[in-house]
């Protein structure tokens, strides 16, 4: 349990400080961020074990939200 915190504090420390090294580039911190994201994932980062990303529930949660953000 205290690895799983470590790495969610670790990965959103890196993604704070991207954030601000994109800053000075003049664009949003948010890009930073994201690309972050991309980079560590869900699989990188091993927060969430493969088992629930293929459990039916996840999927749909994705489907859902992936409708949300497209309206």
């Amino acid at each position: 349990m205290l690895e799983s915190s470590f790495g969610y504090i670790a990965i959103i420390a890196v993604a704070y400080v991207f954030g601000k090294i994109v800053a000075k580039f003049k664009l949003p911190s948010i890009l930073g961020w994201l690309i972050v994201g991309i980079v560590f994932g869900p699989y990188l980062g091993k927060l969430v074990s493969l088992d629930f990303i293929n459990n039916t529930y996840y999927k749909i949660f994705i489907h859902v939200f992936e409708c949300f953000a497209g309206v």
